[in-house]
């Protein structure tokens, strides 16, 4: 798999505020609710993995804090939702060659406007993978 978007990535939101490695994006769709039972492995958590597709490679964050800034009592109203990602690191992009091994730190951080998708399985071994010292751990 190289670093292009597929019609399979699940588009999240979008990033609008960078201060360092911590990166705040709008949520395009709505944060289930603890009673929805239809909510199940779609549903956004603290500790969840996401990526930012840049230029030359893919970053990878750390969900960090879901917010609703300004929330309302009325369940039909469409309120803000906020998440809050730590950048953990990124794999380069190498072309045909497909991605490079997952490395901690970030070489170049995103930009405002810039989509956030979520993870996926083969992206989650890349960036726990035991067998490479910089992996997370």
């Amino acid at each position: 798999m190289d670093g292009s978007i597929t019609e399979q990535e699940s588009k999240i939101g979008r990033i609008v505020a960078v201060s360092g490695a911590r990166v705040v994006a709008l949520l395009d769709e709505p944060i289930a609710k603890a009673d929805d039972p239809a909510a199940g492995a779609h549903e956004l958590q603290m500790g969840g993995i996401v990526k930012i597709h840049m230029p030359d490679s893919i970053v990878f964050g750390m969900i960090g804090g879901l917010t609703i800034p300004l929330p309302s009592d009325d369940d039909e109203i469409d309120e803000m939702r906020f998440v809050e990602l730590d950048l953990l690191g990124e794999c380069q992009d190498l072309g045909a060659e497909g991605l490079s091994k997952f490395r901690r730190g970030v070489s170049e951080l995103p930009s405002l406007s810039q989509v956030v998708y979520r993870a996926h399985q083969d992206d989650l071994a890349r960036v726990y993978a035991a067998t490479n010292p910089e992996s997370v751990r």
